[in-house]
C-alpha cells in the first residue's frame, strides 16, 4: 500500500498568480482497485482574468455547468447518507 502527497497552498506556477482560494482542506481518498491512498487539496477559488469561480480536487478544475453538477452529487450524497451539514445560508 502507498501513500503520496499533493500539496496546496500557494501557487508555484506564475500563471496561477491570479488565483485566490476562498477554502480549502486537504482529503484522503483511495484509489479505486488498489491499496494506495492519495492526500489532495480541495479548494473553492476565485480566478482572475479567467473563469471566474471554480472547484478544484487534486490537479482537476471544475467550473461552470460542470461545476455546478459536481456540487450538487455532493450535496445529494450528503444527503442520502445522513453526512450532510450545511455550511452558513439558510
Amino acid at each position: 500500500m502507498g501513500v503520496f502527497d499533493i500539496q496546496s497552498g500557494q501557487p508555484v506556477d506564475p500563471i496561477e498568480s491570479d488565483v485566490h482560494v476562498q477554502r480549502e482542506f486537504v482529503a484522503t481518498v483511495g484509489v479505486v482497485g488498489s491499496e494506495d491512498w492519495a492526500h489532495i487539496a480541495v479548494q473553492s477559488v476565485f480566478v482572475e482574468n479567467g473563469s471566474g469561480f471554480e472547484f478544484r480536487v487534486g490537479q482537476y478544475r471544475f467550473f461552470g455547468p460542470d461545476a455546478t453538477r459536481l456540487i450538487n452529487e455532493l450535496a445529494h450524497y450528503g444527503q442520502i447518507s445522513g453526512d450532510f451539514k450545511p455550511v452558513g445560508g439558510a
